[in-house]
């Protein structure tokens, strides 16, 4: 019997022909930790690894490929992002459409948002945006595709705005349509946040976070997730309990 699959909203399938094989051979060949031993196999798995950030890095047009980190999933690098960059002193922006990974975690630690309104389908209304920001608003965190209606976000009329205010835009971009691929440097965006199971038809289990050379000087967060990034003795995101993606 034919299947016909209509759940790619939660993640794609079937993966792409090559993705079984790569991760088989990954788990056969080159599965070591890497930066704890001097030895050829640890070697040749971090230079596989750092090819795949700078892929990345291209992928997303980032400055540098030591601004491109892994995550467990969008969530994960979401929560990195919110912990370790905001504070209850702060006010940021979030559209009408945004996922549990952004709206609990700005919940869980205090931090006061706004909300830009979405018309009837879904789609930002962004000539409501000047009227949001306060002399405390430090960014605006949106999705770039909903999974409930699937409105594409104009990110870089966004990004236009945020410019004007001085503000940071963060983008959450789980539902990435390939179609409209986001580049950090030509779209003025300070941070993109990605899943690889979805559009880039990857493994579970894998998501990452793209940020500006500012941003990476600015954010602490409480991982090590990346070559700049140090650990942090508490991690309050660990214990948000939010629904991953």
């Amino acid at each position: 019997m034919k299947t016909i699959y209509l759940d790619n909203g939660a993640t794609s399938w079937p993966k792409a022909p090559t993705v079984a094989t790569a991760v088989a051979s990954f788990i056969r060949e080159r599965a070591v930790n890497i930066g704890r031993g001097s030895y050829n196999r640890a070697y040749e798995t971090a230079l596989e690894i750092q090819a795949c950030r700078d892929k990345l890095g291209k992928f997303f047009g980032a400055s540098d490929s030591r601004n491109v980190t892994f995550s467990l999933n969008v969530t994960h690098a979401l929560n990195t992002l919110i912990a370790g960059l905001f504070t209850a002193e702060d006010h940021v922006l979030v559209s009408g459409m945004e996922h549990n990974a952004v709206m609990r975690p700005l919940s869980q630690f205090g931090i006061p948002y706004s909300i830009i309104p979405c018309n009837a389908e879904g789609f930002l209304q962004i000539e409501q945006i000047p009227q949001l920001v306060t002399e405390h608003t430090k960014a605006i965190i949106m999705t770039q595709a909903s999974n409930v209606t699937g409105s594409i976000q104009p990110v870089r009329d966004v990004a236009a705005i945020a410019k004007t205010y001085g503000l940071m835009l963060l983008i959450d971009a789980a539902q990435l349509p390939l179609s409209s691929n986001l580049s950090l440097i030509a779209d003025g965006i300070d941070a993109i946040a990605f899943t690889g199971h979805k559009s880039l038809l990857g493994p579970q289990g894998v998501g990452g976070l793209i940020v500006s050379d500012q941003l990476a000087n600015l954010v602490k967060p409480c991982q090590t997730l990346g070559r700049r990034w140090y650990r942090k003795q508490e991690c309050p995101a660990a214990d948000a309990g939010l629904s991953s993606r």
